[in-house]
């Protein structure tokens, strides 16, 4: 399961040894975005700045489906 931690406007996905950081800047970025595709459209795109970070993530969500939504949530809360 992914852990997801928010610290000063950082937010840290963490599953096993494996962790993703999101910097501040995309945070607040992503934060404004109010459509589901638009956030995840920037997440995948500009949040998650290369391909090894990108392809941790894919194999994420397809262990856990419901990890869109508790991002999604999280950064929203």
């Amino acid at each position: 399961m992914v852990e997801i931690y928010y610290e000063q406007n950082t937010m840290v996905l963490q599953a096993r040894s494996s962790e993703l950081l999101i910097i501040p800047t995309h945070v607040e970025k992503l934060q404004t975005l109010k459509d589901i595709k638009e956030f995840a459209e920037y997440f995948l795109s500009k949040a998650l700045v290369n391909r090894p970070a990108r392809k941790l993530f894919s194999s994420w969500l397809r262990k856990e489906p419901g990890l869109w939504e508790r991002v999604f949530k999280r950064i929203h809360a």
